[in-house]
């Protein structure tokens, strides 16, 4: 019973955390007709790192609407600069901390 449980939970975790990706997404591109034109602009390859991205920054508490669309106008910049030097996987993963975030940009610059 306990291994099944322990299972369903895993499933349902795995599943809520996509749920909420995609979530995220559909309110930002909602809320920012302009995040939404660039994300339906995208190559494929490109749009699920990019939404990856959005999430991601969709998911920091952030409490003001404006500070949160200068965030998106950033990252999209930062997102592009990336997909033009080929490392866009290397700026979605250091969302997670601002210090990465901070090492990954400022190692790029250079």
């Amino acid at each position: 019973m306990l291994a099944f449980l322990k299972s369903s939970l895993t499933r349902v975790e795995r599943g809520w955390t996509e749920w909420r990706k995609k979530h995220e997404v559909e309110k930002a591109k909602e809320t920012s007709p302009a995040l939404a034109e660039w994300l339906d602009s995208l190559p494929g390859g490109y749009r699920k790192s990019a939404e990856t991205l959005i999430a991601k920054l969709s998911a920091l508490p952030i409490d003001e609407e404006e500070d949160r669309k200068l965030l998106y106008r950033h990252g999209i910049l930062a997102f592009e600069r990336m997909r033009l030097r080929g490392s866009t996987e290397d700026l979605i993963a250091s969302v997670e901390s601002v210090d990465k975030l901070l090492t990954v940009l400022a190692d790029r610059i250079r």
